[in-house]
Parts: C-alpha cells; structure tokens; sequence
C-alpha cells in the first residue's frame, strides 16, 4: 500500500487531482439536483478513472522513461511496479461496483476497457502524432458515461460537452510538448513536423475545442456563465499559441501545463456556479 501512496504523491497529487476530479464530474453532469451520494459516485469515478489512465500509461512507458526521466519511482525500483498494477485491478473493480445499477454505463465502461487494452498493447505501432487522441479518450468518454448513468442515453449537450474536454486536453499534450527534448533515440512531435508545426496544430486543437464548447452551451440551460469564461480563456489561449507559434521554445510552452487543463476547468467551473445560483433562486 506504501508504494501505491508514494505513486499517489509522485504522479497524482491528490491536492491537485481529486478538486480536478470535482469539477469534471459534476460540470459534465446533465443533471444538478441529485444526492450528495450521487455526487460522490461520480467524483469517485472520475478520479479513479483519470488514476488508471495516468497508471497505466507510467507502467506502459517504464522503459522509455528508463531514458526520459530516470527519476521516477517505477524506473528507479522506489515504487513497485506490481502494487501498481494491484492499485490498478481494484480500482478499475470498485468502478464496476460504482456502475452496477446502471447497466447501460456499465456495458460502456466495459468498452472504454477493451478499448484501452487494445491501445496499449498496439500503441508502439501508431504514428506518434496520433497516439494521444488514442490515450486521452477517456475525457471523450466522461460526459457520455455521465448522461448514461443520469438519463440511459446520448444527447447533443454530452456530445458538445465530450467534444470540449477531449480536444482540449489532447491540445494540452501538444501544447506543453512544444520545443521538448528527448536523449536519442526517442522522438518527439517537433522532430516530425517542427516545433512550429506542433504549436499549430495545439492552437488549431483548442479552436476545434472552443466550437465544440459553443455547441454544448446551445444545448445546457446554464450557458452564459459557460459560455463567457470559455470565451474569455480561448482569447487568452489563442494570444499564447500564436507567441509559442512565433517563438516555439520549451520555456514558451510550459505555461500550457495549466493553461491546457484550465481551458475546461474554468468554463465548466462556471456553470456549476450558475447552476448553484440558478437552484437557489428557483
């Protein structure tokens, strides 16, 4: 259990994740007004869902990360690599328990799993340009499991919604990776299509994200809140892509570790605060 605590601190900092995890959850949700156990299940699952994919994609990169960051713990031995993977069995467990009463979201997680089985075990495989639309699909997946398990089916609004965070976080990994140097013979997305290219297609992720964003509030009864600060951050974004476009170095890119997560945070942040004000008025 130590090593699963070390691993926590390490590469999933409660302080960081679990508030994350609160957002997502319930600003993804299609409804507002459902119990504080109902809340609870959903923060649970979503923060044990972005675990496994952070876990699975650390145990699945240990040899690469043997030449990128020698530092880690599952390189280094601090951390055992089995007590991770034990982690990751029981937490993928306590997910199907989450999701027993609600059949059609459990059939679904049961895909996201074949799904990620299937992508590990080709990802080498891929085009390296490709592999984190493969990787961050879960954050596609969040809002359809959510609309599931709240109302047995798809709409437009969890189709915007999981639109929104997917791109944006995909547009994250290309962002921060820009003018990132890796020890031969690893590559990176600058030593295939140029630093410049990878903040092109960053700044070209979040507008797609942004579009989608807009389609999502034309579906939600809290939009403007919504709508305002997802505008607002894409100004700010877009300013920085065209200044990491103009001048693509490693130090330009750094800020789109929080710029890249924040892009959806702060919207959805937004209309769960609308929402909030919205139930207390009516």
């Amino acid at each position: 259990m130590i090593h699963v605590w070390h691993y926590v601190q390490e590469r999933y900092p409660i302080t960081v994740t679990l508030p994350m995890s609160t957002v997502i959850a319930i600003g993804v949700m299609p409804v507002l007004q459902v119990s504080w156990q109902q809340y609870a299940i959903a923060v649970l699952a979503v923060w044990l869902g972005m675990f496994l994919l952070r876990a699975a994609d650390d145990l699945h990169a240990i040899d690469t990360d043997r030449i990128k960051s020698p530092h880690r713990g599952l390189v280094t031995g601090r951390i055992a690599a089995s007590s991770i993977r034990y982690a990751c069995m029981l937490a993928l467990l306590l997910l199907a328990l989450l999701y027993i009463p609600h059949r059609e979201a459990l059939a679904f997680l049961g895909v996201l799993v074949v799904y990620y089985t299937l992508l590990y075990r080709i990802s080498e495989r891929l085009p390296l340009l490709l592999r984190p639309f493969g990787s961050n699909m879960v954050f596609a997946a969040l809002p359809f499991l959510a609309e599931l398990v709240y109302s047995g089916q798809f709409s437009a609004e969890s189709a915007g919604c999981a639109g929104f965070v997917y791109l944006a976080a995909v547009a994250h990994e290309y962002a921060h990776n820009v003018g990132e140097e890796k020890p031969a013979p690893l590559r990176t997305y600058d030593s295939i299509i140029g630093s410049r290219g990878t903040a092109a297609i960053a700044a070209a992720l979040f507008a797609l994200s942004f579009i989608f964003g807009l389609w999502m509030s034309r579906s939600i009864e809290e939009s403007y809140g919504f709508a305002i600060v997802l505008t607002a951050h894409m100004l700010v974004n877009m300013y920085w892509a065209v200044q990491l476009i103009r001048r693509p170095i490693a130090s330009s890119a750094r800020k789109f570790y929080i710029l890249g997560f924040t892009f959806f945070i702060l919207p959805l942040g937004a209309r769960i605060v609308e929402r909030l004000i919205s139930w207390g008025t009516n």
